[in-house]
């Protein structure tokens, strides 16, 4: 083991550079070497794979040592999180099958104020960072193209991010066993662990939403994502799933919506997955209208119409408000024949789309709320839309439903830890 000098390392700016950035750079003290850093927002980054040599209980060094000065070395989870608390203990006992970890903000094998970035710092960085920059995130060898995150998926899995060119990246969830690089941030004044507390700047819940009535086209200026709409009957609806990014962790969970399959590139396709207490904004980000209400809530007394994760000027739908709609197509028999994309359906039933509502056949992400595993149904076999409509059984909600089989639609129970398509209602004038 290292002496205590190496132990408590520390690092400082040392120059800067004079290539097409400029750099600065930090020194490790506890074996002297030097890293590129630079600037996204108000943070640092590294812009250099983590080369620490970490021999420490459980350490397993499986790195070429021809590679390492120029690919950095690659680490198990619980290496990357320093499991073995040697640093400190901000990530200990973090690593494959064990439950006893709160890793999110980690300084973890990084050098002193320092740490491994969260999922929220990762998405910061993509928002914040221009897209030549980011290509310096672009540094792999062979098949370890990602990095890893400070935050953890379940017992088992934690998540990593890979930059695929700009500000397009893939974030996936993989065995903690396996080996990738590391890149760290530096810490907040506030102390790394503000990293973990997901919020949104007062700009972007305070921004509000366009409706062109003659285009049909709703723009989210939270995000800048623009939705089609259709007018059906009396109610105005978005004709495509909601996109918008609500990443407030549960407990057992890091977020609370999510793309297919972890996949960022899904959810331009597919819209986002919403768990019961992302759709209602349990958290009040944005509305009190649905405070509290979650799976096995005690507090959950929704208004008329919940705001929830919607663009303002829109909420969730009620059961009610379903009803109305599948009333309006023709009822549950029949109706949702004419409510259905005309794509993507398994079988051989023909849907028509004919109010232009386009329903897509996104299953759900089924998630187990006491830390199990989680998994998402397969495309093309069933939809499924949130209401805001508590259940007697504070477990579920009422949510609308279509299946592949026949063109039934009808309002049902939903499980509230699984996460599902939303849909948003226009408010009335």
């Amino acid at each position: 083991m290292s002496s205590s000098s190496s132990v408590n390392s520390s690092s400082s700016v040392a120059k800067s550079s004079s290539d097409a950035y400029k750099y600065d750079y930090i020194e490790d003290s506890r074996d002297g070497k030097k890293y590129k850093v630079l600037k996204f927002g108000e943070k640092r980054w590294m812009v250099e794979n983590l080369a620490f040599d970490y021999q420490y209980p459980g350490a397993d060094n499986g790195n070429a040592s021809d590679s390492v000065e120029f690919y950095g070395r690659t680490y198990h989870w619980g290496e990357a999180l320093d499991s073995a608390a040697v640093f400190s203990t901000t990530g200990a006992n973090c690593g494959y099958g064990k439950s006893k970890c709160h890793p999110c903000g980690a300084r973890g094998i990084c050098p002193l104020g320092w740490h491994i970035p969260s999922l929220g710092e990762w998405f910061d960085l993509i928002e914040k960072g221009d897209e030549d920059k980011l290509n310096l995130f672009k540094v792999f060898r062979n098949s370890n193209k990602y990095f890893w995150v400070s935050n953890e998926f379940d017992n088992d899995e934690a998540y990593m991010i890979t930059f695929k060119g700009g500000k397009e990246y893939e974030l996936i969830h993989h065995n903690e066993s396996n080996r990738t690089y590391v890149r760290c941030v530096e810490d907040d004044v506030a102390g790394n662990d503000a990293t973990c507390k997901i919020t949104w700047p007062n700009d972007d819940v305070n921004k509000g939403s366009v409706y062109d009535a003659d285009a049909e086209i709703l723009t989210d200026e939270r995000d800048g994502n623009k939705y089609r709409t259709t007018e059906i009957g009396d109610q105005i609806w978005m004709a495509q799933n909601l996109r918008y990014a609500y990443l407030q962790p549960t407990s057992t969970l890091d977020s609370s919506s999510f793309c297919y399959k972890h996949v960022a590139s899904n959810c331009k396709s597919y819209g986002r997955y919403y768990l019961w207490s992302a759709a209602m904004d349990s958290a009040g980000i944005f509305s009190n209208d649905g405070v509290g209400c979650g799976y096995n809530w005690k507090n959950c007394s929704p208004k008329q119409y919940t705001r929830g994760v919607c663009p303002e000027g829109w909420h969730i739908p009620s059961s009610e408000e379903w009803n109305t709609l599948i009333e309006f197509v023709g009822g549950g028999l029949f109706g949702g024949r004419d409510l259905k994309s005309t794509g993507g359906w398994k079988g051989k039933r023909t849907s028509t789309d004919k109010y232009k509502f386009t329903a897509l056949p996104v299953r759900a992400y089924v998630t187990d709320p006491y830390g199990g595993s989680d998994s998402f149904g397969a495309y093309g076999y069933q939809a499924n839309f949130v209401s805001s409509t508590v259940h007697e059984d504070k477990s579920y909600s009422y949510g609308m439903t279509m299946f592949y089989t026949d063109d039934v639609v009808e309002v049902d129970r939903k499980l509230n830890s699984n996460a599902i398509s939303v849909r948003c209602l226009k408010n009335p004038d």
